[in-house]
């Protein structure tokens, strides 16, 4: 790879991951439109890189739903729009409630003081502002849920779910009262795990996600309403276009 490659710093990935996550954010950003073919060769030439990790990239999106093969066409871009982030999260609450009903009556008291745990460095890290790790820790409680569903498939589902996103949950990382909110509705999280109240576990995780939705849809939108260059019929990059180097998990 040329040292020119507009790709995202060197963050210990592998080389098709760090692909993939350029070509995603050319997709979210509108570089390339829905109906769009991907020249594997054009890519490559872009980024100084063999073909190589550019299919296994394409790959990739392929199984998080951002692209499709297509028989004697390739690969194809899929539609992203705000309605894909609302749709997104809607179908990501219907899955985690569904893993909440599933594996919140089968807790044991180890599992629910495993999620208590958790709050000491979501708080820490809440006082420091380093929302990366205070997010991590969230979805980290919330996994100790999932895992006892017994459901491997929606569990990767939801993971499929969340990389489909990409890095448009980095918006959450700007609004601190947010942040606030998520802490306290994750102290009630534990307190209804305690009381073994299995509704009001999916009630909360619901709540979340339709909030996080909603901020996120936002976001999105001011993009491609405040960007001059950027239109919501899609948009061409600019010369030297690149991603944000940093892709970290929200909610």
């Amino acid at each position: 790879m040329s040292d020119s490659a507009p790709l995202p710093g060197d963050d210990g990935t592998d080389l098709p991951t760090r692909v993939a996550r350029w070509v995603a954010a050319g997709i979210i950003d509108r570089r390339w439109v829905e109906g769009q073919r991907l020249n594997e060769v054009h890519i490559a030439q872009e980024l100084g890189t063999s073909r190589a990790p550019v299919r296994e990239a394409l790959r990739t999106l392929d199984e998080q739903g951002l692209v499709t093969y297509q028989a004697r066409v390739g690969c194809v871009v899929n539609g992203f729009t705000p309605k894909t982030v609302e749709d997104l999260y809607a179908v990501r609450a219907a899955i985690e409630r569904w893993c909440i009903i599933e594996g919140a009556p089968h807790l044991t008291d180890e599992d629910v003081e495993r999620m208590e745990r958790f709050l000491i460095p979501m708080e820490a890290a809440w006082v420091r502002r380093d929302y990366p790790a205070f997010y991590t820790h969230a979805w980290s409680m919330r996994e100790v849920i999932h895992a006892r569903s017994g459901n491997a498939v929606a569990f990767t589902e939801i993971r499929k779910l969340r990389s489909r996103l990409h890095q448009l949950p980095l918006v959450l990382h700007e609004i601190p009262e947010h942040s606030e909110w998520i802490l306290r509705r994750h102290h009630d999280i534990v307190t209804a795990a305690k009381a073994r109240d299995t509704e009001a576990i999916a009630d909360i995780i619901v709540d979340i996600l339709s909030v996080a939705g909603r901020y996120v849809r936002e976001a999105y939108e001011r993009r491609f309403t405040t960007d001059p260059h950027s239109t919501h019929g899609g948009s061409t990059a600019s010369d030297g276009w690149s991603p944000p180097s940093e892709v970290f998990d929200s909610l």
